[in-house]
């Protein structure tokens, strides 16, 4: 148990089935995945109350749809600490999957271009209004136009 003077809990301690109902996985993300949040929760339980481990291991044996909201309701727990910290892959990422036998190691995810569906922008104002053949002799000065339209930002004479 935590208290003031002890306020270490390696998890190789945890050894006994007794008291493990999951066994630990360390954080990691997929290679070309944006970092991902992680949160750690202290939960304390009522003094001298254990909680039972084999029911615990029947509700969540399976890691996906976990509701702490449930979990403190169902076993009474008191919220009393939280820290939160960020996961990106790096080049010891894999050795790290490899260790804990985790699957995916080799994946690497690449973002899909997504295409808006909007139709493009039509002109307005002042150029929508000189595109005609009555403005031909106007279209020479377009390229030269120097500012933020030649992507260069405001340019200076030197």
């Amino acid at each position: 148990p935590l208290s003031p003077s002890d306020t270490s809990l390696p998890l190789g301690r945890i050894k006994a089935d007794d008291q493990l109902a999951l066994p630990w996985l360390p954080p990691f993300s997929q290679k070309g995945a944006p970092y991902h949040r992680v949160g750690i929760y202290l939960l304390e339980q009522k003094p001298g109350a254990q909680l039972d481990v084999a029911k615990l291991k029947e509700l969540y044996a399976s890691r996906d749809g976990f509701s702490l909201k449930s979990f403190r309701d169902k076993f009474s727990l008191t919220p009393v600490g939280f820290n939160m910290f960020r996961t990106v892959w790096d080049d010891n990422t894999a050795a790290v999957m490899a260790r804990h036998e985790a699957a995916g190691a080799d994946v690497e995810l690449r973002p899909a271009r997504v295409h808006s569906l909007k139709p493009p922008v039509k002109p307005r104002g002042w150029e929508a209004k000189r595109q005609g053949p009555a403005y031909r002799h106007l279209w020479k000065y377009t390229k030269r136009i120097k500012g933020l339209s030649n992507a260069r930002g405001w340019t200076k004479r030197r």
